[in-house]
C-alpha cells in the first residue's frame, strides 16, 4: 500500500459510510434533542452515519416554552410528531443533548 494511502486510511474514514474508529456522542436507542438553525427535533437515535443522525419516534418542536424545563421533561407548548424516521444532517446541527426524561410524542 502506498504510504499516503496508508496515512489517509489511518487518519480518516472518508471511504466508509460509517466511521468505525471514532467514538460517538450519540447512543443508539436514547432520546436526544437536536437543534438546527430553524428546527428542534426530539427523537430516539436509530442510527448514525458519518453525515447524518437518523431519528425514530421523532417530533418537531416549534415551541419548547422554558428550555430548561423542557430538558427536565416538561411537555412543550407545541409538538408535531412525524410518522416516519427523520434524517438530520450533522452540518445543520447547532447543538444536541440527551434527554433523560421521556416525553411522549403527541400532537400539541
Amino acid at each position: 500500500m502506498d504510504k499516503i494511502k496508508l496515512i489517509e486510511a489511518i487518519l480518516s474514514c472518508t471511504e466508509q459510510p460509517k466511521c468505525s474508529n471514532k467514538k460517538s456522542f450519540y447512543i443508539v436507542g436514547d432520546d436526544y434533542v437536536l437543534r438546527t438553525v430553524t428546527m428542534i427535533y426530539l427523537g430516539q437515535v436509530k442510527e448514525e452515519t458519518e453525515d447524518a443522525i437518523i431519528l425514530e419516534d421523532c417530533a418537531w418542536i416549534p415551541d419548547t416554552s422554558r428550555w430548561s424545563e423542557f430538558l427536565q421533561g416538561k411537555k412543550p407548548q407545541e409538538m408535531e410528531p412525524y410518522n416516519q424516521d427523520v434524517i438530520v444532517y450533522k452540518g445543520a446541527l447547532l447543538d444536541a443533548t440527551r434527554m433523560t426524561k421521556k416525553i411522549k410524542r403527541e400532537l400539541i
